[in-house]
């Protein structure tokens, strides 16, 4: 974290105040049961020829809670800029089609949805929980398009060429906070 702030020159009392909120309002914010905290789901996906081949993703859920007989997915999201065109991007983002399909087949009726809660990280410092809007269309698409993606992986690593993947070349892709990709150095070193 001191590091993220110092390469992006941002005040640690911004944290301070982020964390501040979240103790501050933990309690009113969220009331229920606290289910699950940073836990790892995963899912079965089946594809290719008559779909005999699978793949487990996962997810790490930052937290999982139940209120009023539902059951809440909730990320925390550190964002720049507190507003309405922050949080569209989260409405079609891989990441929260797939935890809803999880939702939905974990929880089933008793899923209520995703909830994002989003920290702004610079003054004014301010946090707000946001429900993430349904995207009918893009919910289904997106098992296809995650089943063409592992077909492709497939047929990449049946070269055992390595530099023959397309890399993607973004901090999001490539680093995260549980570290960097298994490729990372050969993507930054060894290319040919």
């Amino acid at each position: 974290m001191a590091r993220f702030r110092e390469e992006n020159g941002i005040d640690p009392a911004a944290y301070e105040s982020a964390f501040a909120a979240v103790l501050r309002h933990r309690n009113e914010m969220r009331p229920g049961k606290v289910l699950h905290v940073e836990t790892e789901f995963g899912a079965v996906v089946h594809y290719g020829k008559d779909k005999q081949k699978s793949k487990r993703l996962t997810a790490r859920l930052d937290l999982v809670m139940k209120q009023a007989g539902k059951v809440y997915i909730i990320d925390h999201k550190f964002v720049y800029k507190h507003s309405a065109d922050t949080m569209m991007r989260y409405n079609i983002s891989g990441q929260f089609l797939m935890q809803t399909m999880m939702g939905q087949r974990i929880w089933k009726d008793r899923f209520g949805g995703i909830l994002i809660h989003c920290l702004q990280c610079i003054p004014p410092f301010k946090d707000s929980t946001y429900p993430l809007e349904p995207a009918p269309a893009a919910m289904a698409t997106f098992l296809p398009a995650a089943r063409r993606a592992l077909e492709r992986m497939d047929l990449l690593a049946a070269e055992n060429n390595p530099a023959a993947y397309r890399p993607a070349f973004n901090e999001q892709v490539c680093l995260s906070a549980y570290g960097p990709c298994e490729m990372y150095n050969h993507c930054q070193w060894l290319m040919k």
